[in-house]
């Protein structure tokens, strides 16, 4: 019985559970993820998106297909037409721009709070836009200070037609290099793309200097700008390692063939499957002639308005022969692209009318033709063409100026408007551009302003200039009373 009755205590001894109060008790632990774990997850899964959303097109391309989908490398290049050393770059470009604009996001996020960001930062950024404009060093330093992030925010800029650009394309675009430098040594990205596709280095393509300086400073030099550069050479190895790059789209949707600047260029590109359609009239504007023959050999149909524009006196000769109304035609205004005096000369003898505005622009024809030379404006005027005041400022005529103004005392502060190509510029700025100091002294002296600004770059005539650099326009202008 002793002994029953011990292990029968025991039993029960070792099978008690033992007891705490509860406030004692330790909480319990869920099988399920962390609350504050999982909300901390999402924010960051949310500023890892929203970074790479905020990514240029192409870096966000990468990124998505190769750390998202998990495609190699090799797999992402195929599709996207590009060589695995570009794939490459655009993701150790990506992964550069991505870490600083989580940085960035986190920044915002907790600034968020304050009033009047939006408003005071867009403000930042045009003030910014215009320092870069008219090179003012000084303040370029003091905003970028203020607000490292500037230098990546896309905004309108007035120079270019269409799109949003970072501070730095404006610098690239007006070929300011020491501006550029100054912007790419405070953090500016190199490789940013604006509006349409334009890279900075196909922006500065107009400036041999920007152009040289973008290059060392590391740029990508791809089959665009290789094309407009006319290195054969580089279009040669470049379209080695992808053939498929004669079709590849950039720049305002266009493939390289509008870009080559030289028949051996284009016929490389065109030998490697590019489409020529569309092409000539591009590069016949550029004043590519020998490229325009190539095309045309190769196919590219001419119509009278090419013609015209090409200078080809045979074939408008020929267009005009088998219908002469076609330089009457309203839809075409042919006098408009005239090049030279002989095309002219067939129009108007035709009957092409001498004082037809564009649809587009409103412009006349000899507002037009005075951007191929003074000779072929001088022409149409002789002509019975109508003279306007920045036409004449342009040709420097000071005669037909004072003709002018003696008819209409206030064409001196003349500043046409939209649509028209001088939109926003008085008649002295377009006379100091040409630095005809005396058609300069006639509109002061006739009541022009010296304290207009211009549209671009918000220029008096005194500052527009100083951008120019002729010494003799900066002091007549002091001479008589200018200010910036």
């Amino acid at each position: 019985m002793r002994r029953i009755v011990y292990k029968q205590c025991d039993r029960l001894r070792r099978n008690r559970h033992a007891t705490l109060p509860l406030e004692e008790a330790p909480e319990p632990v869920s099988p399920l993820p962390d609350p504050l774990a999982s909300l901390e997850r999402a924010e960051r899964a949310q500023i890892v998106h929203q970074a790479i959303q905020g990514l240029p097109p192409h870096q966000r391309e990468a990124v998505t297909l190769f750390y998202i989908s998990a495609y190699s490398q090799k797999e992402i290049a195929l599709p996207l037409d590009v060589p695995l050393t570009t794939v490459q770059k655009r993701l150790h470009d990506a992964r550069k721009l991505l870490k600083k604009r989580m940085l960035i996001m986190v920044k915002d996020d907790i600034r968020e709070q304050r009033p009047s960001k939006d408003s005071r930062f867009a403000t930042l950024v045009m003030q910014l836009v215009k320092a870069v404009n008219s090179g003012d060093a000084g303040q370029i330093d003091e905003l970028v200070t203020q607000d490292q992030n500037l230098l990546e925010t896309a905004t309108r800029v007035e120079q270019f037609w269409e799109g949003e650009f970072q501070p730095l394309h404006a610098a690239a675009g007006r070929g300011q290099v020491e501006v550029a430098a100054r912007l790419l040594d405070a953090g500016a990205n190199i490789e940013a793309i604006g509006g349409k596709g334009w890279t900075l280095l196909r922006l500065a393509m107009g400036f041999k200097k920007m152009a040289a300086f973008l290059i060392e400073r590391g740029a990508e030099v791809d089959i665009f700008v290789a094309a407009h550069m006319g290195d054969t050479q580089r279009v040669q190895h470049l379209l080695a390692q992808n053939p498929a790059l004669a079709k590849y789209k950039g720049p305002e949707d266009h493939a390289p063939l509008r870009w080559a600047s030289t028949v051996e260029v284009a016929r490389l590109l065109i030998d490697a499957g590019a489409d020529i359609e569309g092409v000539l009239g591009y590069v016949v504007e550029k004043g590519y002639d020998e490229v325009a023959r190539l095309l045309i050999e190769k196919g590219a149909p001419v119509d009278i308005s090419l013609a015209v524009r090409m200078g080809d006196a045979e074939r408008v000769r020929a267009f005009l022969r088998d219908d002469p109304s076609l330089a009457t035609t309203p839809r075409l205004i042919l006098l408009n692209k005239a090049k030279n005096v002989e095309v002219a000369t067939l129009l108007v003898e035709t009957g092409a009318d001498l004082n037809k505005r564009d649809p587009g622009h409103h412009m006349l024809p000899v507002e037009w033709c005075i951007l191929q030379g003074h000779e072929l404006a001088r022409f149409l005027i002789a002509q019975g063409a109508q003279k306007t005041i920045h036409m004449v400022c342009q040709l420097g005529d000071v005669v037909m100026a004072k003709e002018l103004l003696d008819q209409d005392p206030s064409l001196a502060n003349l500043v046409p408007k939209y649509p028209h190509i001088m939109d926003g510029y008085a008649p002295l700025h377009v006379s100091i551009w040409g630095s005809h100091l005396d058609l300069i002294r006639l509109l002061v002296e006739r009541g022009a302003s010296l304290k207009t600004r211009s549209a671009i770059l918000d220029l008096t005539p005194l500052g527009w200039a100083k951008r120019t650099g002729n010494e003799e326009v900066i002091q007549m202008l002091k001479e008589l009373g200018a200010e910036e």
